[in-house]
């Protein structure tokens, strides 16, 4: 999972790995957990976002089948940074073939952004070639975090059924 600082990386990955939220401070480096969801098992790096570490994110990419990427809906003001972050990421060619979940977090606060006004901040309307979905949730209630990993555990087994490379058939994703 990748977003800029404060997104609620974090609070998510403790929300599906106990199913509980903790107390969180931001994450300094990186947390990795293994989370089961629907017979995958999805290794989950939350590297932290800020600025200074966006330059190592590179080295989490390597053979993800997915990218889930974070979004604060209530930060309008970064919306242009967390685009800019995300275009980096995608563009990379170790994340050509990986599909892409975003959470539009926070969307139970007065004045968060609407997953459409995301999507656009993002730019992920102009993607081509590309497997896409936004969801909106609230990570300390844990809204919406299922529905996203529901399409992303269908979603790649759909690719892995059509014969497209994952590694989805081995231990992890």
């Amino acid at each position: 999972m990748l977003g800029l600082d404060a997104a609620g990386k974090t609070t998510i990955l403790y929300r599906l790995h106990m199913g509980d939220v903790l107390s969180t401070v931001p994450t300094v480096g990186f947390n990795v957990e293994k989370v089961q969801y629907k017979n995958v098992v999805f290794t989950v790096w939350d590297v932290g976002g800020q600025e200074k570490l966006r330059s190592l994110w590179k080295m989490y990419l390597s053979n993800s089948d997915a990218l889930i990427y974070v979004v604060d809906s209530l930060d309008r003001e970064r919306i242009g940074d967390a685009r800019q972050e995300f275009q980096t990421i995608i563009k990379d060619p170790l994340m050509a073939n990986s599909i892409i979940l975003v959470f539009a977090n926070k969307q139970d606060l007065r004045g968060a952004m609407s997953t459409d006004e995301v999507s656009e901040g993002l730019g992920l309307h102009d993607l081509r070639n590309r497997i896409w979905h936004i969801q909106g949730t609230c990570a300390l209630r844990g809204e919406g975090l299922y529905d996203g990993l529901d399409w992303l555990a269908s979603t790649l087994k759909q690719l892995q059924e059509s014969g497209h490379a994952t590694s989805v058939a081995g231990p992890s994703i």
